[in-house]
């Protein structure tokens, strides 16, 4: 995520709001891990607990990002190919 964060967040128009964003994801226990070795129940703990705090379309929101960071992972040769099948849209 940090990597992202660097690399891809400065050139967008919301690098503000994205930023922060994706600095709230690394305080979370699953950017704690390798990225071969998250898996979508480390999401689900997670989804369950932003249900409380925010409207579905937040959390759609955060997934589309975290997919973002996954889709960008799996372009960058020094780390391991990941699928992007972990993060799907909630209703």
């Amino acid at each position: 995520m940090e990597r992202y964060g660097d690399e891809v967040t400065p050139f967008k128009k919301g690098f503000a709001c994205e930023h922060n964003r994706l600095n709230s994801y690394i305080r979370e226990p699953f950017s704690q891990l390798l990225i071969m070795d998250v898996q979508s129940f480390h999401f689900e703990h997670w989804i369950e607990r932003r249900k409380g705090e925010v409207k579905n379309a937040s959390i759609n929101r955060d997934l589309g990002l975290l997919s973002a960071v996954f889709e960008a992972a799996k372009g960058w040769p020094q780390r391991p190919k990941v699928s992007n099948d972990l993060l799907q849209p909630h209703s």
